[in-house]
């Protein structure tokens, strides 16, 4: 007799299902002690900018330790010289935080933005939605003598609000007017035009609408005698203002980007605008409305602007790359705009190109009609450098001394009197946290030592962190990394190691100590204070090491013996050559992890070498190239990275020779001639040349976006098809807006990992688009990424961590 059939499973209640990781709980469980290195407010403090008034010096800092607690304003009064000392408790001292008062109400201190010289006694400052004078000199007077040995005491400082901003500025800049102007505040501004108000309609997108132009933004300028005006058109999509800091000429330059839609390539052109006064009317000076004069025709990829003093001399920061912009350096070119002339002379002078140039700016006149300063901060690979140049209208430009350490603050300050003048500018040291410095502009030689004048204070723990660069070989290339870790107590040789791929990945990055404590877009110091070390190679496709290494992983994101080969290698030679970690470096104690082409890259390494990584985070990444250009809108990244295979170049050139002989044939007619043909076909020149001749010419100006269908070939770099090998924790990250990589990407990762059963997660942030801007999604970032690879690359703790919150 045959046995009774088993009854059926019950459907409810389910079997006992597997506990939820930390990290996908709805509140993190992470110790306060660690927790505190989690939040965004702790900051590093270092020199935003630097206005001399004069025998003081007015700070805008970042941070949040001492002084940084009550107000990021500054007074500083330089020691003499033989107190002047990296770290000197003198130096401290002297470090007094402004506190604004006003009447009837003063601006928030932690609010100031920006800050401007004024005439001496006093500077402009940004604060909120208002740009006050501050008067220095008075308070500097009445807080003279009065420094005391313990915590500084802050100095009142008398605020007076000149000018409320207008709604929508977009990008600012402001100086201060020569006497015979009337002195006082000059601004200007780019308004951005009004926004479309919401309806309940559909919502409507015409073709080649995020390349308008219109409406325009608006220039307007303010002068404490005319107020704020509007004196001409700008194109929709300007931005980075900057104005000439002289009294008597005021010209604007600004960038307009090509494309609303984030484009990898940052394609742009150059704009700029006089706003001398004309002739007096009626007693009243008028500004003559007119036209803003175009700089550049097809600058490719731009980057920032300057003018000196006088409004003679322009820099810009471009490539002029049509087939590259996105892998070629930026150059730095020298225009002269002479005054009484109605614009810039056609001659553009090369100065610097095929490296990083990471900032720049004319510094004060030391003469009035003498040749004009200017400091350049280029990457030497990961260390920055900084040259002085010296340029007129009429001899050019030549480079000069060197400054050791580099300038890293947004604005720099000149003191002394005569010939010997001292520059006064922030940096920042891969040996060191960011310090106050000063270089003498009269040494002599190829080099001048600058002086550290102030460690400024930071927050309790920070000074553990370190960070250390490494090169190693990788097939005939030399390879850099930076090496993060936490040595006060040291980590444990065996602590795991998280590998973190940098985004861009055609972006340059600074060897600097604060990268290891700061909060920045992706911070460390949660992870350091954990216990573990973490490795960010430089792979090729980086900037600062030259256009062959920034265009090296062209047609090959993602390969073995490219990127990705580049990121196996140092973890290779971390385990057989590093003097410390050698023989600890273990497939079970390695993670990875980045954002958006980290996270592409950590996806692909997990993807393609699963064997070498225990667990990974993924942030705002991608699997698939053509599915991201055409979802997002950017076809400038696939044009560039992404090669067509030799035959699939035959077969188009074929095509088009087809389509040709057509259209040539007699009563002929050809696709490309219909109104939806292909942009590489519309517009065919008439039959004067060959048939082959037009089909080669047509096939040329095709770029990889407009290939259909697409070859496999071209997806050679994808990981879309290879999701299926990922057999290791893979959590994921994603901004619901991400208009970039679209958040569509990390839901199919993972849905193909949750349905291969493989340990994963998706966190969404609503409202965040690429990056995650939020200090509460920042946190609980942070804090889930802390908790995933804690449950999956366990560390050993090290010991008591500081808690910065009690200082």
């Amino acid at each position: 007799m045959d046995a009774a059939p088993a009854p059926p499973a019950p459907v409810w209640p389910p079997e006992a299902e597997p506990g939820l990781s930390d990290a996908l709980k709805p509140e993190v469980p992470i110790s306060p002690e660690l927790d505190c290195w989690t939040s965004p407010e702790l900051t590093v403090s270092a020199v935003k900018d630097v206005i001399c008034c004069g025998q003081v010096l007015v700070l805008l800092l970042e941070g949040c330790s001492g002084p940084l607690q009550r107000s990021n304003l500054a007074l500083w009064r330089p020691p003499p010289a033989a107190e002047a000392g990296s770290g000197s408790q003198t130096g401290v001292a002297r470090l007094r935080p402004l506190l604004l008062r006003g009447a009837p109400v003063a601006p928030e201190a932690k609010a100031c933005g920006r800050l401007w010289p004024g005439d001496g006694a006093g500077c402009f400052a940004q604060c909120g939605s208002g740009v006050w004078r501050l008067e220095i000199a008075a308070a500097a007077a009445a807080a003279e003598g009065k420094d005391e040995a313990g915590e500084p005491e802050p100095v009142d400082v008398l605020a007076t609000q000149v000018l409320a901003l207008p709604e929508r500025v977009g990008s600012m800049s402001c100086c201060s007017l020569s006497a015979d102007r009337g002195g006082g505040l000059f601004c200007a501004m780019l308004v951005s035009p009004q926004e479309q108000a919401a309806t309940a309609g559909p919502l409507i997108v015409a073709a080649g609408s995020s390349l308008q132009q219109r409406p325009a933004a608006q220039l307007c300028v303010f002068e404490p005698r005319f107020g704020l005006r509007a004196v001409a058109d700008a194109p929709r999509l300007s931005e980075q203002l900057v104005l000439s800091a002289g009294g008597i000429r005021q010209v604007c330059v600004w960038r307009t980007m090509l494309n609303e839609i984030p484009e990898e390539a940052e394609r742009g052109e150059f704009l700029a605008f006089d706003c001398s006064l004309g002739d007096a009317e009626g007693g009243r000076g008028r500004l003559a409305r007119k036209d803003a004069l175009c700089l550049t025709r097809g600058a490719g990829r731009v980057g920032s602007a300057a003018v000196s003093d006088d409004g003679e001399l322009i820099l810009l920061q471009a490539n002029y790359s049509m087939d590259r912009p996105v892998t070629t350096h930026m150059a730095l070119l020298l225009l002269t705009w002479p005054r009484g002339e109605a614009g810039p002379r056609p001659e553009r002078r090369m100065l610097i190109e095929g490296q990083h140039i990471q900032g720049f700016d004319f510094l004060p006149p030391l003469e009035a009609d003498g040749p004009r300063g200017f400091y350049v901060t280029r990457l030497a690979g990961v260390d920055p450098e900084t040259e002085l140049w010296s340029a007129s209208a009429q001899g050019g430009a030549r480079s000069g001394p060197r400054v050791c350490p580099a300038v890293l603050s947004r604005s720099v300050a000149l003191t002394g009197l005569g010939a010997q003048r001292d520059l006064v500018f922030g940096t920042e040291r891969g040996e060191s946290l960011p310090e106050l410095a000063l270089a003498r502009l009269g040494a002599e030689g190829d080099k001048a030592e600058a002086e550290v004048l102030l460690s400024l204070p930071q927050p309790d723990g920070t000074s553990s962190l370190f960070v250390e660069k490494i090169v190693y070989p990788h097939g005939d290339a030399q390879v850099t990394a930076l090496l993060f870790e936490r040595r006060e107590p040291a980590c444990s040789p065996e602590a795991p190691l998280l590998v973190h791929v940098h985004g861009g990945p055609a972006i340059g990055v600074v060897r600097t100590r604060r990268t290891a404590a700061d909060q920045c877009r992706y911070p460390y110091k949660h992870l350091l204070m954990a216990g573990y070390r973490v490795l960010q190679p430089l792979f090729r496709g980086t900037l600062g090491f030259g256009d062959n290494w920034s265009q090296g992983n062209i047609g090959s994101q993602g390969s073995v013996q490219g990127d990705l080969g580049d990121i196996l290698a140092g973890l290779d030679w971390l385990n057989s050559s590093h003097p410390r970690l050698r023989g600890t470096v273990a497939p079970s104690r390695t993670g990875i992890w980045g954002g958006s082409y980290g996270g592409y890259m950590t996806i692909r390494a997990m993807a393609s070498v699963p064997d070498r990584f225990g667990a990974g985070v993924a942030l705002y990444g991608f699997v698939h190239n053509r599915w991201m250009t055409y979802e997002g809108g950017d076809f400038t990244w696939e044009d560039e990275y992404i090669l067509p295979p030799q035959e699939v170049e035959e077969e188009q050139a074929d095509f088009q020779m087809k389509m040709v002989e057509l259209e040539e044939s007699p009563g002929g007619t050809s696709p490309a001639a219909s109104p939806g043909a292909s942009p590489c076909s519309r517009g065919a020149s008439p039959p004067a040349r060959s048939g082959r001749q037009r089909a080669s010419s047509e096939c040329s100006r095709m770029s990889a976006s407009d290939i259909w269908p697409l070859p496999r070939a071209m997806e050679a770099s994808d990981t879309f098809n290879g999701l299926h090998r990922i057999c290791k924790p893979m959590l994921l990250m994603h901004g619901e807006k991400d208009d970039i990589c679209p958040l569509s990407q990390s839901q199919v990762a993972f849905h193909m990992l949750e349905k291969n059963a493989v340990p994963t997660g998706l966190i969404v942030y609503p409202g965040e688009g690429h990056g995650f801007d939020r200090p509460e999604h920042q946190r609980d970032r942070d804090r889930r990424m802390l908790a995933w690879f804690r449950e999956h690359l366990p560390t050993e703790a090290l010991g008591p961590v500081p808690d910065f919150s009690s200082q």
